[in-house]
Formats: structure tokens, C-alpha cells, sequence
């Protein structure tokens, strides 16, 4: 007769690293830095900057939602949509970069001024199908290579402004 076979142990589960956030182009050195500043600042707002680096502060209600873009400095570049009624806050020390869905639902306040409607700010502009601003306006000139923007945003309906919205008759007409 022959030897029964002796079944082999299967090898023990051992966790993987997940995918890192950062580019596979970066170098090691490099992807340690960005990691940690992820971490310090997840928006990539600038909320980490020490307040005496600090050049640029800018305020960003919405009074619709809207998608928005943005990129402080060298941080990377982020998108995502901000809901009615939220606030952004960005630092820059030499830059900021912004893009919005609709110009009319998200106004800005530079540091502690009062906020206007994004689109009558002097450092608006349209850039790839979307309301744009840059802080300082000079660096504009830089948008292609520091921004980088990509496709345009989704289109979003603009706010309701209750001061325009006349109030039913009884019968729902007047």
C-alpha cells in the first residue's frame, strides 16, 4: 500500500498595505512629505500654514450647492461638491487657485472684508467653461501649469433669492 499524502499548511493571511493617495511618479522622499501634509490638512485648505505665512485667507459661502475646485500653493488639487449654506475657508502663502459650478451660488471675503457674489470679485475670470479666481491676480498667467483643471465642473442651478420669490394667492394665482 501506498503513504497517504500529507496535506501542506496553507499560508497565513498578512495584512497589505492600501494604495497609497499619492502619484506613482513621486519620489520616495517626496511621497513621505505629501502623505504627512495629507494628514496634517486632509482639505488641503491650507489650515496647517502657520497664521504669520499666511497671505491669502479667503471665506467661501454657498448659497446654493455647487461643485468647487481649488488648489492652495502647491497642495494638491481638490474637487467635490459643498452644500447650501457650507463655508470654505483657503490660505495661500504666495497662491490660490479657485473654480466653481456657478459664480452666483458661492461668494468670497478676502480675510476679514465683506463677502461679495464670486463673479463681481476682481480677481474672477471664466477658464474652461467655469467661473475661475486667482489670488494673486498675477498668477493667472500660471493657471495652465500650476492648476491644471481638467474637464469643466457639472453645471448647478443657481440660488433662490427669496427677495424675488412673490408669495402665492390664495387659489395660487394672484
Amino acid at each position: 500500500p501506498e503513504a497517504t499524502p500529507i496535506p501542506s499548511r496553507l499560508p497565513t493571511p498578512s495584512p497589505v498595505s492600501s494604495a497609497s493617495s499619492v502619484p506613482a511618479d513621486v519620489k520616495p522622499t517626496e511621497a513621505n512629505a505629501i502623505e504627512a501634509d495629507l494628514l496634517a490638512d486632509k482639505l488641503q485648505s491650507g489650515a496647517n500654514y502657520p497664521v504669520k505665512e499666511v497671505k491669502y485667507r479667503l471665506i467661501f459661502r454657498t448659497k446654493a450647492d455647487a461643485w468647487v475646485r481649488y488648489r492652495c500653493d502647491e497642495k494638491q488639487l481638490m474637487k467635490f461638491r459643498l452644500k447650501m449654506g457650507k463655508i470654505l475657508v483657503l490660505r495661500g502663502k504666495t497662491s490660490v487657485w479657485f473654480q466653481t459650478s456657478n459664480a452666483k451660488a458661492v461668494t468670497v471675503a478676502q480675510g476679514s472684508g465683506a463677502g461679495r457674489i464670486l463673479s463681481s470679485s476682481a480677481n474672477a475670470f471664466e477658464y474652461n467653461n467655469n467661473p475661475t479666481a486667482v489670488w494673486p491676480l498675477e498668477a493667472r498667467g500660471m493657471i495652465e501649469e500650476k492648476f491644471k483643471p481638467g474637464r469643466a465642473l457639472p453645471l448647478t442651478e443657481d440660488p433662490v433669492d427669496p427677495e424675488l420669490t412673490l408669495p402665492a394667492g390664495p387659489s395660487g394665482t394672484e
